[in-house]
Parts: structure tokens; C-alpha cells; sequence
């Protein structure tokens, strides 16, 4: 809101009080009503006190108090930011009762003009103290939904961290020009630059970061840092840091492209090389503080874990499940006696998904005799424990490096029977549908691996949810060094893993008659 100088600030003439009790409650009402993040400025206390004080046409030593004043001194100079990088008062942005119009107006200027210094996590639920009996003073009780910690000194020790994010970030604009921004953002857009489409967003939240006048952006930096995911304020020491080095050294679109896909190989992306014994204590802590001892506990996983979007209708569905349609059993076979074969037909996935899909009651995968991505899908043991990924269902896959052969998964060359098809894990919650992460799943009946070495593969670092990645380097070693369980009941579910950014053509037959060789995503 904006004052003007001419709020009359005169000696007030009042029958029915100063208005303190509506004025304390505004107070906590735009408290109660705050949205993380708020920030701190450069406002001073013993300042803040003085205007208030000052500020008041008369009877100042009423408010001369020293739960209020510390109050003002603590919580007055905070702010919120919008999203054009604007700064906002928190408690001065209404106009007060006429008693505390002329302080409320001080302070407002004072605030507005102060320069965003940090992200501000409070130590408490309620600020301040409301009453000491029989006097009341001024206080604030946030909401559920803000962000606050009661721990000695964990308030103190984020809020330092989120100054650290800012240096960082601040460090890699400083950096890089904006052209090299707008580069970088091409660049991974391009269908050819392998998983490019999981770093985009990254790399646009860091070219929007460059809008505006100098003030407000900087202020969108402190508002970026308190809101980004995890790691993304880590510029330089992330794989866009090194996408951003090769732009600046001049590299070719396609050596760029090269090194990318070779940072971006599972096997390789965000795996941390050593452990410390200072990151094993933090994990240890964290570990506890979420709960999450049950979910470090990982099991192959079997069909009834799964969520396909496609599964087979032919005549070996699984035992005791229900047909679709009661006679489905009899279709493959009938279409076998009565179907004219066709020569192999040559699509994309997308095509075949959405043309030929749909009329598969049944499909076998063509096994060669080459390294392929073979992988295998891995469940938390206990079905109650709390999410450890990034998705809730909790389920992971993993693969070996350079791919491998068919024996090592109990396949062989020929046709391999196809029971189902699914996604990405993390979009089983929706209506799924293969084309999102670009990923695609084929199980195969039989597969098992067999080279497993009984320890490693529960899940990759990039899988964890973002909370996790300070202690990701314990966590890596983890699992490394415990194996996957096994379940009494229930083969393992495992296939062919395909993707869309590092594609590799492969021969489905249907109804175990036409045959069609996908030769690329879309």
C-alpha cells in the first residue's frame, strides 16, 4: 500500500481508547496469515523501536514496553516478495486505527526501502509474548503451514545455509552471461541431447532469474533460493555447470551433446565417489528425524507391485485373476488360425502405441544376442514405510553398466513373452501413459538376474527425494554394501528398459503373428 504526507498526525481527542486492541490484533492477524518464505533486511532494531515510538501522537510511555519494543526489534522489518521481485512489509501493509496511523506510516517507509538480507525461519510457533498478566503486548502465531523449527539452533544453522545457497547462486550469474542462459536452455531442448528434457526447467528457472531492475532481481534470487528444489542454487557444481563451461569454451553442439550424455548415464549421474564420517553422522540423524529406517529396507519387486498400462489378455494371464472378458483366453489363439501373415511393419513407439497397442491381446519381445538395457524393479519391504524416493510407490529399478547379456536375466535368443508394460514409477498415481520422462518398461516372463552379486542396486542417488541430498554420498554407499531381499511368493518382476533420449531399436510380435521393428521414440 502506499502513504502520502499528509496523514494528520496531531494531538488526537479520543472518547473511546487508542484502538491498541484492534491494532495488536491486525498484528497477529497478519501473522497468523503469513505464507512462507518471508526474508530479513537490513532494518536496524533499536531504529524499528524508535519509529514506533516515535511515531505515536501521544502517551508513548504506555507503549514503552519491553516485551513489545523486543517484538518490533525482531519481527518488524520482515518482508514477502512476489513473484516480480517486489518486497511487501509484512506487519505495516494495512492501515491501523487513526492512534497508529503515523507509526504504522514510519515504519512502512523505513521497511520498504531496506534490502533483503536473508530467508528467515523462526525459531517458534508463536513470536513473542502475548501476555504477561495483566498487561498484553504485541505477538504473532503462525499458521501449520509456515515453516518454523524448535530445535536449539537448527533455525540459526538454515538460515546460514540459505545465505550460502544465495552466495552460490549469486556467484554463478555473476558468471555467465545471459546469452550463455538462452544457450543453455536451447541446447537441452534439443531432442537430440540424451535426458535433456529433465534439465530444462532447471535451466529456464535460471534464465527467468535474470528479469527485471537490479533491486528486484536480486530480490527474486532470495525468494528463488528459498523456494528452488534441492541442489538447484548448487550452479557450478551441478551438470549444468559443466554444460555451462563447455558453451562458454566454444564446444560444438555435438561434442556438448556427447559429454552430456555421458554425465547422464544411471550408472554415473550424481553418484558421490567418498564417503565422510561427518556425512555418515548427518545421515544418521536425518535418517531418524524422518522416519525412514523401515524404507532402507529393499526387496525385488513382483507383479503385484506393478502398475502396467498395458497388460496380456492372451491365454496365460496371471493365476487367479479374473479374465477382462470372458472368453479373452480363446483370442490368440483364434487370431493365430485366422489372421493372414503380414511382413514386418517398421514404426515409432508413439505410432504403435497408439495404433496397435490397443488391439494386443498378447506380445513377445525378439531377444538378441547383444547388450541391451535389462533391468530389474526393486520394492520397499514394508508396505507402511515412508517414502524414501521422489515418488510415493517407493519403487526403484537398477541396471548394469554397458548393458547386458540375455542369459545373465534367464532369457534367450528367440521371442520372450511380454506379460505387461508400464512407465515411469512416478506416474502410476495418474492416468499413465508411456510418454512421459520418456521411459518405458517391458517385462518379460522368466527374467531374472542372475549375475546379481547380493549386495548394491536399492536405488540411485538421483531417485532419493530432495530432502535427502545432503546425505546422499551415505546413502550411495549404503547401497552398495546391502543386497536386495526376496520375497517366497512371486517371481521377480524384470525386462527391457527403453528410452526415448537414448533409444535402441527392438521387434515386438503380436497376437504371435505380425511383427513390428520400433525403430525410435516418435
Amino acid at each position: 500500500m502506499q502513504f502520502t504526507d499528509s496523514a494528520d498526525r496531531g494531538t488526537y481527542v479520543h472518547d473511546r481508547g487508542d484502538g491498541y486492541p484492534e491494532f495488536r490484533e491486525q498484528i497477529a492477524r497478519r501473522t497468523k496469515t503469513a505464507e512462507w518464505p518471508l526474508f530479513t533486511t537490513d532494518t536496524q532494531p533499536e531504529e524499528l523501536q524508535r519509529l514506533f515510538l516515535d511515531g505515536l501522537p501521544y502517551g508513548r510511555h504506555y507503549y514503552n514496553c519491553r516485551a513489545c519494543l523486543k517484538f518490533l526489534g525482531r519481527y518488524g522489518g520482515l518482508v514477502n516478495i512476489d513473484d516480480e521481485g517486489t518486497a511487501h512489509p509484512l506487519l505495516w501493509d494495512t492501515l491501523p486505527s487513526p492512534y497508529f496511523v503515523g507509526a504504522v506510516k514510519d515504519l512502512w517507509k523505513y521497511v520498504i526501502k531496506a534490502r533483503v538480507t536473508g530467508v528467515f525461519v523462526a525459531k517458534e510457533k508463536v513470536w513473542g509474548t502475548p501476555e504477561t498478566p495483566p498487561w498484553t503486548h504485541l505477538y504473532g502465531e503462525v499458521s501449520e503451514r509456515f515453516r518454523y523449527d524448535t530445535r536449539p539452533g537448527e533455525a540459526d544453522k538454515r538460515m546460514a545455509q540459505y545465505r550460502e545457497d544465495f552466495r552460490i547462486l549469486c556467484e554463478a550469474i555473476a558468471e555467465n552471461t545471459p546469452g550463455t542462459f538462452r544457450t543453455l536452455v536451447r541446447v537441452l531442448g534439443h531432442e537430440e541431447v540424451y535426458r535433456g528434457e529433465k534439465f530444462i526447467n532447471h535451466a529456464q528457472w535460471l534464465l527467468d532469474l535474470l528479469e527485471g531492475n537490479a533491486t528486484n532481481r536480486r530480490n527474486k534470487w532470495w525468494k528463488a533460493v528459498a523456494t528452488a528444489p534441492a541442489g538447484w542454487c548448487h550452479v557450478k557444481s551441478s551438470v549444468l555447470g559443466t554444460v555451462l563451461e563447455d558453451i562458454q569454451n566454444g564446444l560444438s553442439f555435438n561434442v556438448i551433446a556427447k559429454r552430456f550424455k555421458q554425465k547422464m548415464h544411471p550408472l554415473r549421474y550424481q553418484r558421490p565417489q567418498v564417503v565422510k564420517e561427518g556425512n555418515i553422522d548427518e545421515a544418521e540423524k536425518l535418517i531418524a528425524s524422518l522416519g525412514l529406517q523401515k524404507a532402507l529396507e529393499r526387496r525385488f519387486a513382483i507383479a503385484q507391485d506393478l502398475r502396467p498400462f498395458w497388460s496380456e489378455r492372451g491365454p496365460t494371464k496371471t493365476v487367479g485373476a479374473a479374465p477382462d472378458r470372458l472368453f479373452d483366453s480363446l483370442r490368440v489363439r483364434a487370431a493365430k488360425k485366422r489372421t493372414l501373415g503380414l511382413p514386418q511393419q517398421t514404426m515409432t513407439w508413439v505410432k504403435f502405441y497408439g495404433n496397435v497397442l490397443p488391439q494386443a491381446l498378447g506380445l513377445e519381445l525378439e531377444i538378441l544376442q547383444e547388450n541391451r538395457a535389462y533391468f530389474g524393479f526393486v520394492a520397499p519391504v514394508y508396505k507402511d514405510a515412508p517414502p524414501l524416493l521422489q515418488w510415493p510407490n517407493g519403487i526403484s529399478w537398477y541396471l548394469y553398466d554397458r548393458g547386458s547379456r540375455p542369459g545373465d536375466w534367464n532369457l534367450h535368443v528367440g521371442w520372450a513373452r511380454v506379460p505387461g508394460l508400464t512407465g515411469h514409477p512416478a506416474y502410476w498415481g495418474d492416468q499413465v501413459h508411456p510418454g512421459k520422462d520418456g521411459m518405458l518398461f517391458l517385462l518379460l516372463e522368466g527374467a531374472k538376474d542372475l549375475r546379481y552379486p547380493g549386495k548394491g542396486g536399492l536405488f540411485f542417488p538421483s531417485m532419493l527425494r530432495n530432502d535427502l541430498r545432503p546425505i546422499r554420498s551415505t546413502l550411495e554407499a549404503y547401497s552398495k554394501s546391502h543386497g536386495i531381499g526376496t520375497l517366497r511368493y512371486g517371481p521377480p518382476s524384470a525386462g527391457l528398459m527403453v528410452e526415448a533420449g537414448n533409444f535402441q531399436p527392438f521387434t515386438l510380435r503380436v497376437n504371435g503373428q505380425d511383427t513390428y521393428k520400433i525403430d525410435r521414440w516418435d
